[in-house]
């Protein structure tokens, strides 16, 4: 990328040498991880996995790159760049500055964009007891719950009461809130799946036990009737 071609040819010749070797592609397609670079060198000509730098300038997330001070970052967000033609959906992209040679005068960055709905999967396949939620600057970002749809903005997390762990971290230079909520949620799951077996016992001691009850104080006071009118026919 820091290298300036002759011709579209010298370009093109170079990148199929470069990738014939390389497992490049096979190591990223099965995780559904999209990767490209941009630059702002002009003899490379644009397509498949390189770009103009002026494709992103105005993109979020390489704005937030260049706030950094740090050379990575991760940016999750509700991409509404491409609307109305591609509908929005929300992306995780890790950008890289790619300046590990400054011998070359070309900017350049790398982009891998992350498939969410292949990371919620996984959240949710750990089978987790207890709601948790991945949050930033008050976002709910990731969730084994039911706040993960692609086409929707980002929720608020408003179930601070509820919470009874939190851990803060800083990844990328992205702060994550990481909640989990108080287990009482847990019993009352716990308690619905037990249902059927409470309403059986409800139904054992409020229906089954007082018929018994009944039954055999009618038995009792019967046999007793019938033992006294055998006293009776006796005397007669």
């Amino acid at each position: 990328m820091g290298k300036e071609y002759e011709n579209p040819l010298d370009y093109v010749t170079s990148y199929q040498e470069y990738f014939k070797n390389i497992l490049f592609d096979s190591g990223f397609g099965a995780d559904n991880i999209l990767v490209k670079m941009y630059s702002d060198n002009d003899t490379i000509v644009r397509g498949g996995k390189f770009g103009g730098l002026d494709e992103i300038v105005e993109q979020t997330w390489y704005k937030q790159l260049q706030d950094s001070e740090a050379d990575k970052t991760v940016v999750f967000l509700f991409d509404q760049s491409k609307v109305p033609m591609v509908e929005a959906k929300r992306k995780i992209i890790f950008a890289q500055k790619l300046n590990f040679y400054n011998s070359d005068p070309f900017e350049k960055v790398l982009a891998v964009e992350i498939d969410y709905s292949s990371l919620v999967r996984n959240l949710v396949k750990m089978n987790y007891d207890m709601p948790v939620f991945i949050c930033s600057n008050g976002q709910i970002l990731l969730s084994n719950k039911d706040y993960n749809s692609v086409g929707k903005e980002f929720h608020k997390f408003d179930l601070k009461k509820r919470v009874g762990y939190r851990q803060d971290m800083t990844l990328y230079g992205m702060d994550f809130q990481i909640y989990i909520l108080k287990n009482d949620m847990a019993v009352a799951s716990k308690m619905m799946s037990s249902f059927p077996v409470l309403i059986i016992s409800l139904i054992l001691v409020n229906i089954i036990l007082p018929f018994l009850l009944v039954w055999g104080f009618n038995r009792s006071f019967t046999v007793r009737i019938i033992e006294l009118s055998d006293v009776f026919q006796k005397i007669d």
